[in-house]
């Protein structure tokens, strides 16, 4: 994944840092993963972790609602 990515429906997904090396026994690696609603519908995102074993990471909220910004002019 890039910095960012827009995908085909308005949503804006940034990682940051964008990758991260994690060795056995290491510190841990703190991964945020920003999405922005760009699109004038309130959307329902689910964010899964694919491809690492549950016990390797913590994801706080699987299911975020994405409220639509509405910018004054």
């Amino acid at each position: 994944m890039s910095d960012d990515s827009e995908t085909s429906d308005g949503l804006r997904i940034e990682l940051n840092p964008t990758s991260a090396e994690m060795l056995p026994g290491a510190s841990p690696v703190e991964v945020t993963l920003s999405v922005h609603n760009r699109s004038r519908v309130v959307e329902q995102c689910t964010i899964d972790v694919v491809g690492l074993d549950p016990d390797w990471f913590t994801n706080p909220s699987r299911s975020v609602a994405l409220f639509r910004v509405i910018a004054s002019g």
